[in-house]
């Protein structure tokens, strides 16, 4: 009986690992377009994928087209600078990182293509934010983000 259950659980396990956790569906409107950012995007640039393989991805996942999460819920001060990495495959997709507000629901991102990409985000407005991953493109992705705030 021992032996069942063990196996049950190691089976649940496995099919729960692979489920992308907190995914939804429909890319959210860019909060840098709106009339009192709370969010300035400060600057994206393009990033060797060797240079990001060195950083430890602070999360990781898969992503089905138009799909998008969010990890890492915080409190940020206004003046604080958010940079993030990140680097993917397929690299033929592009991949749309930054951070979402709690309060405001708009999301302030860049949308980055060819497999890696970083950028600096401002924060205007002191609250509670999470980082943001979503897929823009028409493939399944794999994704792996790292961030700093300082």
């Amino acid at each position: 009986m021992k032996k069942l259950f063990s196996l049950a659980f190691a089976m649940v396990l496995m099919l729960t690992l692979s489920v992308s956790a907190f995914a939804h569906t429909s890319t959210p409107e860019n909060g840098a377009n709106s009339p009192a950012p709370e969010i300035t995007l400060l600057g994206a640039t393009l990033v060797d994928v060797k240079h990001i393989s060195e950083v430890e991805p602070l999360a990781s996942g898969n992503l089905s087209p138009g799909a998008y999460t969010t990890f890492d819920r915080q409190s940020l001060a206004e003046g604080n600078t958010v940079t993030l990495a990140a680097s993917w495959t397929p690299t033929s997709s592009n991949l749309d990182v930054g951070i979402y507000s709690h309060a405001s629901g708009y999301v302030y991102y860049y949308t980055f293509s060819g497999g890696s990409g970083s950028g600096a985000l401002g924060v205007n407005t002191s609250g509670t934010y999470s980082i943001y991953v979503g897929n823009p493109s028409d493939a399944q992705i794999r994704w792996d983000v790292s961030y700093t705030v300082n």
